[in-house]
């Protein structure tokens, strides 16, 4: 009786081993399943993850504006034609050749009409300044010797007179010998001459070197 309840007990004890052996079995080819299973998903997700990377790849915010600063603070690029060491040289004015006589068919008349043979011997400077400017210093003469003329001179100037005036001309503007070429008895048309050259002058073309100027003084009455 004895004998049999020990083996009884051991065969149950058997059976409760060999189920609690088979459901560990079990349960442990369901872990090995559920693992096998998550790391395939998170295989699959990491494949993902680098694909989508190679299509945008990541830049932190920080690196942006690094970037960005640096672009705005770099100093702008200067291109070789901006600097002043490559601007180059002014060239030195080309000196002007001296009227000679065998140019006198290129002279104007009134040129001519004033020196005369004298006109050849100046320089070159002096010769271009009286050709380029004799007849506006003429021009200018007009309106201010008409102006006093009409203000103070009216009845006692002739008007079919006129003079011939001669003066030094400085490159500053001022003049000085001024006087007039025929020694006249002085009368109302001498001293309305002399008061136009001093009035006017200021107003010439100023010269680059002393420049002797003789040019007729008309004065045009206009009733």
């Amino acid at each position: 009786m004895k004998h049999s309840y020990w083996f009884a007990f051991s065969v149950a004890v058997g059976l409760h081993l060999a189920i609690a052996v088979a459901l560990w079995m079990i349960n442990r080819e369901s872990l090995l399943e559920d693992r096998a299973i998550k790391e395939e998903r998170l295989r699959i997700t990491l494949k993902e993850f680098s694909y989508e990377e190679s299509l945008h790849p990541i830049t932190t915010p920080s690196t942006t504006m690094v970037a960005k600063a640096k672009k705005r603070l770099a100093p702008p690029k200067q291109s070789p034609t901006e600097t002043l060491s490559s601007i180059p040289p002014a060239l030195p004015p080309t000196p002007k050749r001296a009227f000679t006589p065998d140019d006198r068919d290129q002279l104007p008349f009134s040129v001519l009409h004033h020196y005369g043979e004298e006109f050849f011997s100046l320089s070159a400077g002096e010769q271009h300044y009286i050709v380029d400017n004799l007849q506006y210093i003429r021009k200018l003469n007009e309106i201010v010797g008409t102006r006093l003329l009409r203000e103070r001179y009216h009845d006692d100037v002739d008007p079919l007179d006129n003079n011939l005036v001669e003066f030094t001309l400085h490159p500053d503007g001022t003049i000085s010998d001024l006087h007039l070429e025929k020694n006249r008895i002085e009368t109302p048309l001498d001293e309305l001459t002399l008061q136009t050259i001093t009035l006017t002058h200021p107003k010439y073309p100023k010269p680059t070197q002393e420049t002797k100027i003789r040019i007729r003084v008309y004065i045009i009455v206009k009733e």
